[in-house]
Order: C-alpha cells, then structure tokens, then sequence
C-alpha cells in the first residue's frame, strides 16, 4: 500500500515549499468577485435551477454585505427609539427601506439553495 508513502511524499514536499498549488493564485475577494457564476457552478459541481439562486452568486454575496448594513442600521437606530427623538422624514424613510430590505430577504433565502458536503 503506497497510500502512505503518497501521504509522506506530501507532508515533505509541503514542508520543503514544494506546494502541489504552486503557481495558482491564491483565493481574494476582489477575484472571486470578477470569477462568473457558470466558472463557480462548474468548480463546485452546483448547478442552479431557473429560479434558485447559488449561494456563491455575486448578486448573493452584495445582498448578503447589503444586510451587513442593514444590521449595523438597526443596531444603532433601534436602541434610540427608548429615547422617543423626532422623526424626521429622512429617518423615515430609512426605516421603510430597511423594512422593505428584510421583507424581501426572507423571500431570497427561500430562493437561494445550499452547500452540502462541498456541492
């Protein structure tokens, strides 16, 4: 059984800088971003249907750094509703977006499928 000389040889070459992705790239935000949903699906082996959307879309990743802020709005913006401030119209209308924004996330994470075991 060489399956441990193989195992061997790795750990060797990897502790003596002879890495096997020698050469590739290594993983950035900004590249996964430039990278098209047909080169991820056919890299994961995850093909979406008509309707369901890949949980490593672009447009799926900017919706979910979009809630980021959504989140950090209602942390700072919820507590200060104790103190009853006036409302201005510009509060109000972030409020109605980000009401709006949460309403059609749960519609999106209906639609958005899943990583299973790496697929």
């Amino acid at each position: 059984d060489d399956g441990g000389d193989n195992a061997v040889g790795r750990v060797s070459s990897h502790l003596h800088g002879k890495n096997e992705n020698q050469g590739k790239e290594p993983w950035t935000f900004q590249r996964y971003l430039a990278t098209s949903l047909q080169d991820q699906e056919e890299r994961s082996g995850f093909h979406c249907g008509k309707y369901l959307l890949s949980p490593m879309d672009r447009k799926r990743v900017m919706w979910e750094l979009l809630g980021a802020v959504m989140l950090l709005y209602d942390v700072a913006v919820i507590p200060l509703m104790l103190c009853d401030l006036p409302e201005s119209p510009v509060s109000s209308l972030l409020d109605q977006v980000v009401l709006i924004y949460w309403t059609f996330d749960i519609a999106a994470s209906f639609l958005t499928g899943y990583v299973h075991e790496g697929r």
